[in-house]
């Protein structure tokens, strides 16, 4: 890689975020002038002093380059980017092997991009899988040596575990075009299928890449899953709502709940939870009831058959379509949080996450603790991202997983 490098003025906004520990430069008057072509550029000052050695991202819409180094002289680092990007690849994989995360499940994240300092770069364990995710153009530019890194770095902390095949998806583009298969430096593979199983605290879960947006099973929940189990455990009744492929659902089977009730407007996801609950011969199935439907209008229905759960899993989309109107999450539970108040028993749990970067942690907590003072609730604990996803200072878009747990009555 070329140490020349081409100096791009930074809005004085963006070098004071930096500073503060922010990751991304993103489209301004003054990001919008970066070259075409370069893969790194110095981001400098207004009297032209270098702050930042940035991944430039030309072709993303908004963040137009990413931090990779602080540290001068940075034509020195342009030099040691292999270098780099070897040791903080395994100082990542290191981390989430002290974690002994494969002693309770085949899907955790390897690296979670900026917070690993490996920005716009997340890579999930699968089973013998491996799914690498880049919201950057830069990881297709380099990818020799991204995938010479990751072969090291299994090498050094999983060598039992290297995966049997490797998946690439661009999510800043069309991720369904672009999912293709990879190998290993010296590896080969027959072609591999997108669909597959795992297990996560011993309940196994159908994949399946690339037919849609996302697989079938969210990584960065089953840390929540563990920390929710003692809710879990002591609850008799658990109503999951936007159930999607029903991890919580079997996952509160598990639990030896006695009555669950999965809701979902997709028949495709719950046809997919039937699915999985067929993975799963252990589990009691005529325990279990999936509703199709609008979650507000079935809730409606619940409350006015006087219905009661010990424990309600709520997690809508950022952008949830009830089949009449699209609503943002926080709309949802500003239409949602009384009835879901009204089907707890007295003492139950309600928890409620937000899976948006774009609203920011106060004001998801002051609104909710609003909604939940109306509807005799209170907020009894707080989750967010944990375990194998981490977060990083000064970067509030990273913190994007936010849940409080509510108590009706106390």
């Amino acid at each position: 890689m070329s140490a020349k490098l081409i100096r791009v003025p930074l809005h004085p906004d963006t070098i004071k975020y930096i500073r503060k520990g922010h990751p991304w430069v993103t489209l301004d008057r003054f990001s919008k002038e970066f070259p075409k072509k370069d893969l790194m550029v110095l981001g400098t000052g207004k009297a032209g002093e270098p702050v930042a050695l940035l991944l430039n991202d030309p072709k993303h819409k908004n963040i137009k380059a990413r931090v990779w180094s602080l540290k001068q002289p940075f034509n020195e680092q342009v030099h040691l980017f292999k270098t780099t990007l070897f040791e903080r690849l395994e100082k990542a994989f290191n981390k989430r092997t002290k974690m002994n995360l494969l002693e309770e499940r085949q899907n955790f994240y390897l690296a979670f991009g900026e917070a690993d300092l490996l920005p716009g770069l997340f890579i999930q364990y699968l089973n013998d899988h491996l799914l690498i995710q880049v919201y950057a153009g830069f990881w297709r530019r380099v990818e020799k040596e991204l995938m010479e890194g990751i072969a090291k770095a299994f090498h050094q902390f999983l060598p039992a575990n290297t995966p049997k095949h490797i998946w690439i998806q661009e999510r800043n583009l069309d991720q369904r075009i672009k999912l293709r298969s990879v190998f290993l430096p010296g590896k080969k593979a027959p072609k591999p299928d997108p669909h597959f199983q795992l297990e996560e605290f011993g309940i196994r879960y159908q994949l399946k890449l690339g037919g849609q947006y996302d697989f079938g099973l969210y990584t960065d929940m089953a840390a929540q899953r563990k920390v929710l189990s003692p809710y879990f455990s002591e609850a008799k009744s658990v109503l999951n709502l936007y159930a999607y492929t029903g991890a919580y659902s079997l996952f509160a089977l598990s639990q030896k709940c006695e009555r669950v009730v999965s809701i979902d407007l997709s028949e495709h996801y719950l046809n997919w939870l039937e699915e999985n609950l067929e993975l799963n011969p252990d589990l009691e199935r005529k325990n279990h009831q999936s509703i199709l439907g609008p979650v507000a209008e079935v809730l409606e229905s619940k409350v006015k058959h006087k219905k009661k759960f010990d424990l309600i899993i709520c997690d809508p989309p950022s952008a949830s379509h009830d089949g009449k109107q699209t609503l943002r999450a926080l709309q949802t539970y500003e239409k949602t949080m009384k009835n879901m108040a009204t089907l707890l028993e007295d003492g139950g749990k309600l928890v409620c996450f937000l899976n948006t970067h774009r609203v920011i942690w106060k004001k998801f907590h002051d609104q909710m603790e609003e909604l939940g003072k109306k509807n005799q609730l209170k907020i009894v604990d707080k989750l967010k991202l944990s375990a194998d996803c981490l977060g990083k200072g000064g970067f509030p878009e990273g913190d994007y997983l936010k849940g409080l747990v509510f108590q009706k009555n106390v």
